[in-house]
């Protein structure tokens, strides 16, 4: 959540008169969503404390202007518009100046828009001169003062009070994109080469300060996170948050086709909060509130549940050096439960896996992108037949090169105790040899495992030995039941010998079997 205090923003709609927004505390961050056209949107940005944030967006077919309002929660994907009026397009540039008004720059004339009816007035034609035409950035420097670049990276300084057009010098670069943009005091421009940081006061000492490969930035803006642009990256139609301190470059969503500037009061803000934060579920969708995150249930069925949601948003004053993911609290099944990870990620050394505290530390070049990605990869693991009831605390923090520390975001999971399925297979038998035992393990339609290979609710066996079986449903704790099986050997006896005699006269018989072991005679 971002809060604003000193908010003195009168309804865009009702005036054209806007003053500073001092952005004082941000807890989370989010980005603008936006629908989808099929033509060039220009976006402007207002932020203000209570209300959802209104924005311009300006279309070329139809040319009209549009009002946009984006919930204060900037990671919901809400983005609802109304047109506002017919209007002329932004071609070169479009800034906001400390007076609150809105103006373009179209073919080196800068124009006056109006947020109410959609149209443009001329304010200012500039003289002749070399360079002009082909201006590719536009941002006010006072009220009456602007700077601008032409597609070459020469500077001008533009005074309508005094109707001139000034060149202050060459950039350094050649291949100026689109854009120019204030950011907490300095100046920034996107080229084929990366976000260039502009040097006014001597601009051949301007330089590449986040490069961008992969990517064509055509417009640029401020945002109220610490150390953060926001661009268009072109070729693919989508808004990102460009990172100063460590070059990361994040989507934040997909514009409408061929969207190519941008421009947001923003910057003439304060000097925007520097505050060191993590949200391990940036829009709240799993109902944790804050910073913190409720993760899946853990069970006998599932014992493995992540510690972040796929938003994760993380706001920094310096390169992140190290991060700290710790499984806090009582554990009644360790130790059985611990954190886990399931890969590794470029630039971070993970130790810790397979114990209650697994350390992140930055090995040279890793971003806020890379930490998110190795945040993904932690879970947290219970491998307990059957796992105590209770929530688990998984909680994360981390470090800047700065020296400053984050605050502690808590992933809260869930260990669910479900119903043990009943397996009973009874005493153990005893039979003789040559009988089939047949033995149940119950629960009709369940899956079974036996010791002896079988997958069926029943088996029949001849041999002695023990029969275990395992069985589960997908919706109980599976179960199992071991049975002992004793075959007594039938033993087999016959008498041989006189089959007569005389009365008193001894007769001879023979006892023949294929017993073992010793037989006792009664006779």
């Amino acid at each position: 959540m971002i809060t604003f205090s000193d908010t003195r923003v009168t309804d865009i709609t009702q005036s054209h008169c806007y003053c500073p927004i001092k952005f004082l505390k941000q807890e989370t961050y989010h980005w603008i969503r936006c629908i989808q056209f099929s033509f060039i949107l220009l976006f402007v940005l207002i932020s203000t404390e209570l209300y959802p944030q209104v924005f311009f967006g300006q279309t070329y077919n139809p040319q009209a202007l549009f009002k946009f309002e984006l919930n204060a929660s900037l990671c919901s994907d809400d983005c609802n518009f109304t047109e506002i009026g017919p209007s002329t397009p932004w071609g070169d540039g479009v800034s906001f100046c400390p007076n609150g008004n809105l103006y373009e720059l179209t073919g080196g004339a800068i124009y006056q828009v109006d947020t109410l009816s959609g149209g443009s007035t001329l304010i200012f034609s500039p003289p002749p001169g070399p360079g002009i035409q082909n201006m590719e950035g536009f941002v006010c420097y006072e009220d009456s003062t602007f700077y601008s670049l032409d597609q070459f990276g020469n500077l001008y300084l533009y005074n309508i009070l005094a109707g001139t057009v000034v060149l202050l010098g060459h950039t350094g670069i050649n291949d100026v994109l689109e854009d120019l943009v204030l950011f907490d005091g300095e100046y920034y421009f996107s080229s084929y080469e990366g976000i260039i940081h502009l040097d006014i006061s001597n601009p051949s000492n301007s330089y590449v300060i986040v490069p961008t490969p992969g990517y064509t930035i055509s417009g640029l803006t401020a945002s109220s996170i610490c150390g953060t642009l926001l661009g268009i990256n072109f070729s693919e139609d989508e808004l990102v948050a460009i990172n100063l301190f460590d070059g990361s470059i994040t989507h934040v969503c997909f514009l409408p086709n061929n969207t190519n500037l941008i421009a947001s009061f923003a910057e003439f803000s304060s000097s925007t909060s520097c505050d060191v934060y993590i949200d391990l579920d940036c829009n709240d969708s799993s109902g944790a509130m804050g910073s913190d995150y409720n993760s899946s249930n853990i069970t006998c069925l599932d014992g493995s549940a992540g510690i972040a949601d796929i938003d994760i948003s993380l706001q920094y004053d310096a390169i992140i050096v190290e991060m700290t993911v710790q499984l806090i609290g009582l554990l009644p099944d360790s130790p059985w439960e611990f954190l886990e990870t399931a890969g590794s990620i470029p630039g971070i050394d993970f130790s810790g896996a397979g114990t209650d505290l697994i350390t992140l530390t930055n090995t040279g070049g890793a971003k806020s992108t890379d930490f998110k990605d190795a945040l993904h990869l932690i879970s947290y693991n219970n491998s307990a037949v059957y796992p105590t009831s209770g929530i688990r605390n998984v909680e994360v923090q981390f470090s800047t090169a700065s020296g400053s520390m984050s605050n502690v975001a808590t992933a809260f999971i869930p260990v669910i105790e479900l119903p043990l399925i009943n397996v009973a297979l009874g005493p153990d038998q005893i039979r003789c040899e040559g009988e089939t035992v047949v033995f149940d393990a119950g629960n009709p339609g369940s899956m079974f495992e036996w010791s002896a290979g079988q997958s069926t609710q029943t088996i029949s066996v001849t041999e002695a030995g023990e029969y275990s079986v395992t069985v589960s449903n997908g919706f109980a704790c599976p179960n199992q039941d071991t049975v002992g099986l004793e075959m007594l050997p039938v033993i087999h006896i016959a008498l041989t010998g006189d089959t007569e005699t005389c009365d008193n006269e001894p007769a001879n018989l023979t006892i023949n079997t294929d017993a073992i072991f010793p037989l006792t005679i009664e006779g």
